[in-house]
């Protein structure tokens, strides 16, 4: 099964890594395949001080958590056409 992982998915896994969503996106089963497009890469160093802060995690653990959730999500750069046709068609 194909998701698109929204960046507020990212974010709630990060700041909450023993959530459900977060443990998806930790240990996926074999037929999930997550995607996202760069956008997400770009909020989340955007916002990366106020995570820090919510999370009160160092920046060295936020980093590593960061890493650990966005693992196993495709990032999918250069995107030019719209991503529901993508997904669709399968091909890039």
């Amino acid at each position: 099964m194909i998701i698109v992982v929204d960046t507020n998915i990212v974010f709630s896994a990060i700041l909450n890594s023993s959530s459900k969503i977060a443990q998806i996106l930790l240990y996926p089963s074999t037929d999930l395949e997550f995607y996202s497009t760069t956008q997400l890469l770009t909020e989340i160093e955007k916002n990366f001080n106020k995570i820090k802060k919510l999370s009160g995690c160092t920046e060295t653990e936020l980093n590593e958590i960061k890493r650990l959730v966005i693992k196993n999500i495709t990032v999918i750069v250069g995107l030019w056409k719209p991503l529901r046709w993508v997904l669709k068609k399968n091909t890039w």
